[in-house]
């Protein structure tokens, strides 16, 4: 599948057309046909990803997910949780059976949080759509 068939792909689950999209997004309204053959500038790829509520990587084919996090919205989910755990790492607050977690449960911790976040993030992505 090329760029141009993922876009026209997830446009028409979005209900609109390839040529809507790109007077949308102020591109005009053939540049995207245009990626039948040519290679997109970079800077535009991403408009066209933010726009239909995907990652770039989806768009270039690096991965089959179209709800696949960008890698600035897997930073962004890493900062919440580090921000949650932060909450936590008061030793009186952060207990495990009672005890103060210790720096390696509290690692563990945070990849379950920031997982359970990614997966929300990609719901929420799902649900926008």
């Amino acid at each position: 599948m090329t760029i141009y068939d993922r876009i026209r792909l997830l446009a028409k689950k979005q209900g609109i057309s390839v040529r809507e999209l790109g007077n949308r997004l102020d591109i005009g309204e053939t540049t995207i046909y245009k990626w039948k053959t040519q290679t997109p500038k970079t800077d535009i790829l991403s408009k066209v990803a933010d726009e239909l509520h995907t990652s770039v990587d989806y768009l270039l084919g690096r991965t089959a997910d179209p709800d696949d996090l960008s890698p600035a919205e897997k930073e962004d989910v890493g900062e919440q949780a580090e921000k949650l755990l932060a909450g936590l790492s008061d030793n009186a607050s952060a207990n495990f059976f009672g005890e103060p977690m210790t720096d390696e449960q509290k690692l563990a911790m945070r990849s379950v949080i920031q997982t359970a976040m990614e997966l929300n993030r990609k719901m929420a992505k799902k649900d926008d759509k």
